[in-house]
Protein backbone atom coordinates (compact mmCIF):
# COMPACT_ATOMS: atom_id res chain seq x y z
CA UNK A 1 0.00 0.00 0.00
CA UNK A 2 1.25 3.69 -1.07
CA UNK A 3 1.32 6.59 0.31
CA UNK A 4 -1.57 9.04 0.05
CA UNK A 5 0.08 11.99 0.04
CA UNK A 6 3.59 12.98 -0.68
CA UNK A 7 4.22 16.80 -0.21
CA UNK A 8 2.10 19.73 0.93
CA UNK A 9 2.94 23.16 1.20
CA UNK A 10 0.90 25.99 2.66
CA UNK A 11 2.27 29.51 2.95
CA UNK A 12 0.04 31.56 4.80
CA UNK A 13 -0.97 34.86 6.81
CA UNK A 14 -2.91 35.52 9.56
CA UNK A 15 -4.31 38.73 11.02
CA UNK A 16 -5.72 38.41 14.49
CA UNK A 17 -7.73 41.39 16.41
CA UNK A 18 -9.39 41.99 19.78
CA UNK A 19 -12.58 43.70 18.98
CA UNK A 20 -13.34 44.36 22.73
CA UNK A 21 -11.91 42.97 26.28
CA UNK A 22 -14.60 42.23 29.09
CA UNK A 23 -12.66 41.54 32.18
CA UNK A 24 -12.15 37.42 31.28
CA UNK A 25 -13.84 37.31 27.77
CA UNK A 26 -13.10 39.17 24.61
CA UNK A 27 -14.67 39.12 21.11
CA UNK A 28 -11.85 38.26 18.20
CA UNK A 29 -11.38 38.66 14.62
CA UNK A 30 -9.37 36.71 12.04
CA UNK A 31 -8.61 37.38 8.55
CA UNK A 32 -5.81 34.15 6.93
CA UNK A 33 -4.96 34.23 3.35
CA UNK A 34 -3.46 30.86 2.25
CA UNK A 35 -1.87 29.65 -1.02
CA UNK A 36 -1.39 25.74 -0.71
CA UNK A 37 0.20 23.00 -2.88
CA UNK A 38 -0.88 19.57 -2.54
CA UNK A 39 0.93 16.43 -4.27
CA UNK A 40 -0.19 12.99 -3.45
CA UNK A 41 -0.38 9.46 -5.33
CA UNK A 42 -4.09 10.46 -6.60
CA UNK A 43 -2.72 13.75 -8.35
CA UNK A 44 -1.69 17.01 -7.52
CA UNK A 45 -3.74 20.23 -6.75
CA UNK A 46 -2.68 23.76 -5.93
CA UNK A 47 -5.29 26.38 -4.82
CA UNK A 48 -5.30 29.58 -2.71
CA UNK A 49 -8.24 31.59 -0.58
CA UNK A 50 -9.02 33.03 2.57
CA UNK A 51 -10.88 32.26 5.94
CA UNK A 52 -12.62 34.76 8.28
CA UNK A 53 -13.15 34.24 11.66
CA UNK A 54 -15.29 36.22 14.63
CA UNK A 55 -16.15 34.80 18.02
CA UNK A 56 -15.95 35.10 20.85
CA UNK A 57 -13.17 33.55 23.76
CA UNK A 58 -13.15 33.59 27.59
CA UNK A 59 -11.18 32.56 30.09
CA UNK A 60 -13.41 32.08 33.01
CA UNK A 61 -10.16 30.52 35.15
CA UNK A 62 -6.53 31.61 34.56
CA UNK A 63 -5.78 27.86 33.31
CA UNK A 64 -9.20 27.58 31.16
CA UNK A 65 -10.09 29.22 28.10
CA UNK A 66 -12.88 28.23 25.71
CA UNK A 67 -13.97 29.75 22.30
CA UNK A 68 -16.58 29.52 20.32
CA UNK A 69 -16.05 31.08 16.50
CA UNK A 70 -17.93 31.34 12.87
CA UNK A 71 -16.25 31.20 10.14
CA UNK A 72 -16.43 31.61 6.20
CA UNK A 73 -13.69 29.97 3.83
CA UNK A 74 -13.06 30.82 -0.10
CA UNK A 75 -10.96 28.29 -1.38
CA UNK A 76 -10.69 28.53 -5.12
CA UNK A 77 -14.34 27.08 -5.93
CA UNK A 78 -15.31 25.65 -2.11
CA UNK A 79 -16.97 28.22 -0.07
CA UNK A 80 -17.89 27.15 3.30
CA UNK A 81 -19.33 28.41 6.47
CA UNK A 82 -18.85 26.71 9.62
CA UNK A 83 -18.87 26.82 13.52
CA UNK A 84 -16.05 25.86 15.44
CA UNK A 85 -15.92 24.97 19.25
CA UNK A 86 -12.92 24.17 21.57
CA UNK A 87 -11.29 24.51 25.00
CA UNK A 88 -8.16 24.04 26.27
CA UNK A 89 -6.24 23.71 29.80
CA UNK A 90 -3.04 25.16 30.44
CA UNK A 91 -1.34 22.75 33.44
CA UNK A 92 1.46 26.02 32.71
CA UNK A 93 1.24 29.11 31.53
CA UNK A 94 3.82 28.01 28.05
CA UNK A 95 2.12 24.35 27.34
CA UNK A 96 -2.04 23.69 26.81
CA UNK A 97 -3.70 20.94 25.85
CA UNK A 98 -7.08 21.38 23.96
CA UNK A 99 -9.96 19.51 22.32
CA UNK A 100 -11.74 21.39 19.53
CA UNK A 101 -15.35 20.61 17.03
CA UNK A 102 -15.70 22.27 13.98
CA UNK A 103 -18.82 21.49 11.70
CA UNK A 104 -19.52 23.07 7.89
CA UNK A 105 -21.85 22.00 5.13
CA UNK A 106 -19.15 19.32 4.48
CA UNK A 107 -17.15 17.99 7.16
CA UNK A 108 -17.18 17.77 11.23
CA UNK A 109 -13.55 17.50 12.40
CA UNK A 110 -13.15 16.45 16.41
CA UNK A 111 -9.14 17.55 17.33
CA UNK A 112 -6.94 17.08 19.46
CA UNK A 113 -4.03 19.39 20.18
CA UNK A 114 -0.91 20.51 22.64
CA UNK A 115 0.46 23.67 22.43
CA UNK A 116 4.27 25.34 23.65
CA UNK A 117 3.49 28.66 23.77
CA UNK A 118 7.84 30.31 23.36
CA UNK A 119 8.79 33.96 24.58
CA UNK A 120 11.26 35.58 22.19
CA UNK A 121 11.06 38.64 23.38
CA UNK A 122 12.73 38.00 26.82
Amino acid sequence: MGSYVREKHANQITFYWRVSHLRNHCFVGTFTYSNQELKSDFGNADGNGYMLNAGLRSMPKDNIEFDAFIYHEDFEDDNEIGLSFSGRFYPTPQFSVGLGYDTSDDVDIISLEARLNIDLAR
